[in-house]
């Protein structure tokens, strides 16, 4: 009986030192991923922000709208009312946001879109887009916050 009890003993001792090491290579795993998914301080990345925000709000996704928000702006009021305000607002008429340009520039980023609303079009007035904590944040939609 004993002699099965050492052998035991050591596969346990193999098995909990390999866990550790894959529960490690895991983690480190995921940290890469998450690097990998922080967008990048590039012109196409403000470009796939600017894209996102659209299909957010094309999505009635107004809490990722909220998200995006440049802190200043989220400091206004919270994302509860934000989100009721938009809802109030678009919701029932399926407007159309539509991403028109980005314009990258030493100075600045600036992101233009065009609204389509109850059968009409219109263009909104250019939004700074700003690249704060490893991601594009944008002045938009600040009169609903």
């Amino acid at each position: 009986m004993i002699k099965y009890v050492i052998p035991l003993l050591l596969i346990a001792v193999v098995l909990v030192s390999g866990c550790t090491d894959q529960e490690a290579a895991i983690e480190d795993s995921i940290d890469e991923v998450e690097e990998e998914q922080a967008e990048p301080e590039t012109e196409e990345g403000a470009k796939l922000a600017a894209s996102e925000l659209a299909a957010n709000f094309n999505g009635d996704d107004y809490g990722a709208i909220f998200d995006r928000l440049l802190p200043e702006v989220q400091e206004r009021g919270s994302k509860e009312d934000f989100i009721a305000h938009m809802e109030q607002m678009y919701s029932e008429d399926n407007p159309q946001l539509v991403l028109s340009k980005v314009e990258f520039s030493e100075e600045e980023v600036l992101v233009s879109y065009s609204l389509t609303y109850r059968g009409y079009s219109t263009r909104l007035d250019p939004a700074e887009m700003v690249y704060a904590g490893g991601e594009w944040k944008v002045r938009i939609f600040e009169e609903l916050v």
